[in-house]
């Protein structure tokens, strides 16, 4: 999924990108990664690609998404507090894994 804009020479930008990819040996499991160009944050992009790939895993029938955050990134911890994620923390790497059961 690409969000895009045009450029002030009528060329297309990518400004933001979501995947979600399922998991090798877990058939009903898929990781979900979004990343939105610094200028472009702050304004619900990251939250919107997230719900839309949400909707493609159910669409998809699968039964969780998880994905990966770094301890400071509050921005998306929040996002997925917001849309029913369970987070927990991994003190050793510095990262919080966000699930959601779909």
């Amino acid at each position: 999924m690409v969000e895009h804009k045009k450029k002030e020479d009528g060329q297309p930008e990518i400004i933001a990108i979501g995947r979600l990819s399922k998991l090798r040996g877990a058939g009903d499991e898929a990781e979900l990664a979004v990343l939105v160009d610094d200028r472009f944050q702050f304004q619900g992009m990251g939250t919107e690609l997230y719900r839309r790939l949400v909707a493609v895993a159910r669409d998809e029938k699968l039964k969780r998404v998880v994905c990966t955050i770094l301890a400071e990134n509050r921005e998306m911890r929040a996002i997925c507090k917001k849309l029913g994620f369970r987070m927990a923390s991994d003190m050793e790497d510095g990262t919080v894994r966000a699930e959601l059961a779909i």
